[in-house]
């Protein structure tokens, strides 16, 4: 009897919490009003260096930039984008693309075609543009930019690529580049490019800064939430 009438529960603290932010205690108290989650960054490979850089790893059709990075819970994306600027002139501006596709068993993305063409990226479970803005002051107006998504994905391996070429909607040719003056690493992320005519992804050795954004997905702050209701009810005795 108790056994199910605490699944009965259970069932009303789950679509309480999927329709609003106040959940209830077992033994009827308010827990409270739980405050919509922080987004909190998946990525972030560096710091943020000087704006107006006037030079870095290039992202354009004939190189990708990428890191890998894992997920131990399942999140929703709100975010990404990075440290990068462009040699085009102002008004004008170059678009490149994002893209997120599962880590191969080697700890990189799909590997590039034959003859060391780009890499296909098939299997990329989302994707999609960032426009980077022409320069109008000497050498460049390199700056952070993010852009809004809204994808859920649950956890696993996966890799962060950036680059151009029509892809997924990107310019055919850019001269976009992302900076590494005076950005230091923060942990060790795994940051590696492809250039054309390699027939494989190669380590990056530049302080470049990518970011990837997210907030928790509604199952997981249930289960957080179910889990500290136990040492609730042992302190109200």
């Amino acid at each position: 009897m108790r056994t199910a009438l605490m699944l009965s529960i259970g069932c009303v603290l789950l679509l309480t919490c999927l329709a609003s932010t106040h959940v209830l205690a077992m033994d009827g108290a308010a827990v409270g009003d739980q405050p919509t989650p922080e987004p909190y960054f998946v990525v972030e490979t560096a710091t943020m260096g000087p704006t107006g850089q006037n030079g870095g790893s290039s992202v354009r059709e004939t190189q990708y930039l990428g890191v890998s990075f894992t997920l131990p819970d399942a999140v929703r994306l709100t975010r990404v984008g990075g440290h990068f600027g462009s040699f085009t002139n102002a008004p004008d501006y170059d678009t490149i693309f994002f893209a997120i596709t599962p880590l191969q068993p080697n700890g990189f993305p799909e590997p590039p075609t034959a003859g060391g063409g780009p890499p296909p990226l098939s299997d990329a479970i989302y994707s999609g543009t960032i426009d980077v803005p022409g320069t109008t002051t000497w050498p460049s107006d390199s700056d952070e930019i993010l852009v809004d998504i809204n994808y859920s994905i649950d956890p696993g391996d996966y890799a962060l690529v950036f680059g151009a070429g029509g892809k997924f909607g990107s310019s055919v040719t850019t001269s976009s580049f992302a900076p590494h003056q005076e950005q230091d690493l923060i942990g060790s992320p795994t940051l590696f490019y492809w250039v054309s005519g390699n027939n494989s992804w190669e380590l990056l050795q530049f302080n470049t800064r990518f970011l990837l954004e997210a907030v928790p997905e509604p199952a997981t702050l249930l289960l957080l939430t179910l889990a500290g209701l136990p040492l609730l009810r042992r302190r109200r005795r």
